[in-house]
């Protein structure tokens, strides 16, 4: 798993940072550089990471599951402890959102969370990125008006460059619901909502 630490002088508090998904991931990339340096100057440190079969990480991409990805979430955190920071905290955007709180919900040390647009529908969510997809396979995609890759293995789905196998498919279309209730110990997490004017608002949730 290839991953970058921001460490600053101080070992208080690390940030363990989950991106997002295929497009969504690039579209983040520079700003949770940023981020991380904002963090650094502010003595918290953070830990950016690509999943495994992402990225840098090693593995074929159809091979990437939502199982898979909260494990190498997990080891992040434990990474990030092996360290010697005090605390563990984790930050996700849209379906790193998801991943960071599965995880968290396994990992009882990480006991601080932001959920920034967590995906509630994963079902919806793959149905949205297809019809994206398939709008822009329509021009001049090599796969044709299917918008997806069928002439090579049909168990594999191109989403705009990023197959998506089986089992992950699978797992988004069984649409499981995020219940925050069932995080283990005092756990805060603040919900980050993006409104239709851009603004952004916070809500904190206490279990």
């Amino acid at each position: 798993m290839h991953g970058i630490l921001s460490a600053p002088a101080q070992h208080r508090l690390c940030v363990v940072m989950c991106y997002p998904f295929a497009e969504e991931r690039k579209c983040v990339q520079r700003w949770y550089v940023l981020l991380a340096r904002r963090l650094a100057d502010a003595g918290i440190g953070s830990f950016r990471f690509d999943y495994s079969c992402c990225g840098n990480s090693s593995g074929a991409g159809e091979e990437g599951t939502l199982n898979g990805w909260v494990t190498d979430t997990i080891q992040a955190f434990e990474q990030a402890h092996k360290q010697g920071y005090e605390s563990v905290a984790a930050m996700g955007l849209r379906l790193g959102a998801n991943i960071a709180l599965s995880a968290a919900d396994r990992w009882w040390q990480c006991k601080h969370l932001l959920l920034w647009n967590l995906i509630e529908d994963t079902r919806a969510y793959l149905q949205s990125e297809m019809r994206v997809n398939s709008v822009g396979q329509l021009f001049g995609s090599r796969y044709g008006q299917s918008g997806h890759q069928d002439t090579v293995d049909e168990r594999i789905i191109d989403l705009a460059g990023y197959g998506l196998g089986e089992k992950l498919v699978t797992q988004l279309n069984e649409c499981e619901k995020s219940d925050l209730s069932q995080l283990a110990g005092d756990t805060r997490i603040t919900l980050g909502f993006v409104s239709p004017g851009g603004e952004t608002s916070e809500q904190q949730h206490k279990c």
